[in-house]
């Protein structure tokens, strides 16, 4: 019997729709025959080599192919094999597509970590701009991280116009959603003074 991780939902509907315990053969049956949360088990397991011979680069190529089809954990799965390098050489652009992916198909989770690729440039070219209405639109739905990550950049030295009462608003809304950098980043505003976070332009010129 396959190993299925019993607190993934995902795992749970495909062990339901197999008759019998879960098998490779089961899942690619179903995986052929359009089952994409299939094709994403299926994935994971001829990474890891549970049941098969190990193969990441077909693992990853199934997870891609349930993400082309709109199954957004399989972007989100995808995106993390291709960043970590787990299933083979790390590929930050590789990475990035599937999260476009994710987010396009109304991910927030692959929207906000979209978000931060392309304010860190990474896979992607860096677009502060873009970054902050991903951020924006996924605090404006609920999402701490979202809310957190967009007053970073208002204090940040490479971010936004330096703007620390929209950063403290930002930080105290994502605090008070449960991000706990949000909180620790609102406690912390405060006591960073000035010159270390603010660009050399912005900074104030010291009284003679």
């Amino acid at each position: 019997v396959l190993a299925l991780d019993p607190s993934r939902s995902v795992a749970a509907r495909l062990q339901e729709r197999l008759s019998g315990p879960p098998t490779v053969r089961g899942a690619e049956r179903l995986c052929e025959g359009g089952d994409l949360e299939a094709c994403l088990v299926l994935g994971g397991w001829v990474i890891d080599g549970n049941g098969t011979a190990p193969d990441p680069s077909r693992g990853v190529a199934l997870m891609e192919r349930a993400c082309a089809g709109g199954q957004v954990e399989a972007c989100l799965a995808a995106a993390s094999e291709h960043r970590t390098g787990r299933a083979g050489p790390a590929n930050p652009a590789a990475a990035t597509r599937m999260l476009e992916s994710a987010c396009t198909h109304g991910e927030q989770k692959g929207c906000v970590a979209l978000a931060w690729a392309l304010q860190s440039g990474e896979g992607i070219p860096r677009d502060l701009e873009r970054a902050a209405a991903l951020y924006e639109d996924g605090c404006l739905g609920g999402d701490g991280e979202a809310c957190t990550r967009l007053g970073l950049l208002y204090v940040a030295p490479d971010g936004l116009a330096h703007a620390p009462h929209r950063a403290q608003e930002l930080l105290g809304k994502g605090c008070e959603l449960g991000n706990p950098l949000g909180c620790s980043s609102l406690e912390m505003l405060g006591q960073v003074s000035a010159p270390a976070e603010r660009p050399e332009h912005q900074r104030p010129v010291p009284e003679k």
